[in-house]
């Protein structure tokens, strides 16, 4: 898995690897100084490349954008409004 970045408590983090839990995900987050655990339940927003346009965006984390690959303007577009 290629790493990326969450938002957490308004701060930027970058996750180096994803395990999968029972009840959701819990992220390693490198940040200077060291590392944490984090459950998915504390992410707020998900840096997101777009399958469509290729555009980086924030996105909420847990919404159907991080499943359907679109950001919010193609969904639009996608979706006919």
């Amino acid at each position: 898995m290629d790493a990326y970045k969450v938002k957490i408590d308004h701060v930027e983090y970058e996750v180096e690897k994803t395990l999968k839990e029972t009840n959701g995900y819990v992220f390693l987050v490198e940040f200077a100084g060291g590392s944490q655990w984090v459950d998915e339940d504390d992410t707020r927003e998900v840096l997101f490349e777009c399958d469509e346009c290729g555009r980086e965006t924030w996105v909420e984390a847990g919404t159907w954008a991080l499943n359907r690959g679109f950001c919010y303007s193609c969904n639009c577009d996608y979706e006919g409004g």
